[in-house]
């Protein structure tokens, strides 16, 4: 179904779902699980329905895979590299969360540890005060704010 267009470029092992594949250099993580007869990147969160890569080029986020322990990435954009791990995307993965890879990070744990919106008060303090003050500027400014 699929023809490379350069079957002289150099041979890497990336680990698909714990199996050892061969791929190319230059290749996506999407086009890598094509070619290795992988026939669906993820599921759906609502009904399970496996999902293929559709565009790839980045805009109809089907082929949504975990990459190196960190999931929602999307395949078709990332290329691949020698001792990658990637697995299949089982329903929905929320944002912020990180599985942890074997090869890096030491043995696999069943929970991920999530970020806590409490971790960037920050942003949210200046995300809510960013309108007021610019009101408070343009007024004293004598410039009319425009709604």
């Amino acid at each position: 179904m699929f023809k490379r267009l350069d079957e002289e470029a150099a041979a890497l092992t990336v680990k698909i779902d714990g199996r050892a594949v061969e791929v190319r250099a230059g290749d996506t993580v999407a086009a890598a699980m094509l070619a290795a007869g992988i026939d669906h990147c993820r599921t759906t969160a609502v009904s399970g329905a496996p999902r293929a890569p559709y565009c790839l080029m980045g805009i109809c986020f089907d082929c949504l895979v975990t990459i190196d322990g960190i999931g929602n990435r999307q395949g078709c954009l990332v290329p691949v590299r020698a001792g990658m791990e990637i697995e299949t995307q089982v329903g929905q993965v929320p944002a912020g969360t990180f599985r942890w890879a074997a090869s890096a990070f030491g043995p696999r744990r069943d929970s991920a540890p999530k970020i806590e919106k409490t971790m960037y008060p920050a942003y949210a303090i200046r995300r809510a005060t960013a309108i007021p003050a610019l009101m408070n500027w343009t007024w004293s400014a004598g410039v009319p704010f425009a709604h």
